[in-house]
């Protein structure tokens, strides 16, 4: 009898081990995958805030050249004081690598967000960018302009491509006629309409 509660005793013994080893083993993988949760929501929401930070630059980009193409000719940053009408409608300028790389014609008419005006916080190591193309208008002036923001993690090869952070591309077009009869006058806005690139060309 006291052979058989001995064995009795022992194999209760195994069988809380067995159980003490399943139930670790199960906190474990628990614990493993409240980990990686919580790394994949961190990553989601960082990448969330880079596209954000990105869409408020190109959103700037945009307005800049807004006001830059309100202001008489002549008192325009020097890349969009003259601004040929481009021979497609729409121009296709824009989704060529090489106009935003400062070379090829609608290069000619690429402006950058300057340093010293106040913009979103954690600024990009590449300043936004909008490349303004000038449209057949019989009345006035017609313009698209596009615009691009990047992440304050952004960086490029040495091809120009995207290699890390985020880049925003917004597009506007802009309709803008002369205040008064004077070569030298202001532009007045007639009409806009703002626009999200959704497949961006490159």
């Amino acid at each position: 009898m006291l052979y058989l509660t001995r064995r009795s005793l022992r194999r209760g013994r195994g069988v809380s081990l067995i159980i003490v080893l399943i139930m670790l083993a199960v906190m474990g993988l628990v614990s493993a995958a409240a980990m990686r949760s919580a790394t994949t929501n961190e990553m989601v929401a960082r990448n969330v805030r880079y596209q954000l930070l990105a869409q408020q630059q190109a959103e700037a980009a945009l307005r800049y050249c807004e006001g830059q193409l309100l202001l008489p000719v002549q008192e325009r940053v020097a890349s969009l004081r003259e601004i040929t009408p481009s021979s497609l409608d729409p121009p296709t300028g824009w989704t060529l690598l090489t106009s935003w790389s400062g070379q090829g014609a609608a290069a000619a008419n690429l402006a950058s967000l300057p340093n010293d005006l106040p913009g979103p916080s954690s600024l990009p190591q590449v300043a936004p960018q909008c490349l303004v193309e000038r449209r057949p208008w019989s009345t006035g002036e017609a313009y698209l302009v596009t615009a691009r923001g990047y992440s304050a993690n952004y960086s490029r090869d040495s091809q120009g491509y995207t290699s890390a952070g985020m880049v925003s591309w917004l597009q506007m077009e802009l309709l803008v006629q002369a205040a008064d009869a004077s070569a030298l006058a202001s532009r007045v806005v007639k009409d806009r309409l703002w626009s999200r690139v959704v497949n961006p060309p490159f």
